[in-house]
């Protein structure tokens, strides 16, 4: 997972989407299990984060908790 958020955290300002996610991990784990890992990934996120980067995260796409890291990110530097 680490290597999954310095990649995501490597976009810059460019949205993460789900080919481009699909392109990091392979195969493994399977699309079903992208999308628990993302959603999973977004809800701890929303628990963690209050004020400025709780409404950044939340600009992220639903269930797409690889760019909600990589907006909050990009908003610490």
């Amino acid at each position: 997972m680490s290597e999954s958020l310095k990649w995501a955290e490597s976009h810059d300002q460019a949205t993460v989407a789900d080919d481009g996610i699909n392109f990091v991990v392979g195969a493994y784990p399977d699309e079903g299990q992208q999308g628990e890992l993302q959603s999973l990934l977004l809800s701890s996120l929303a628990g963690c984060f209050s004020g400025g980067a709780k409404s950044t995260s939340n600009q992220a796409a639903q269930l797409n908790g690889l760019d909600a890291w990589r907006r909050v990110v990009r908003q610490m530097d």
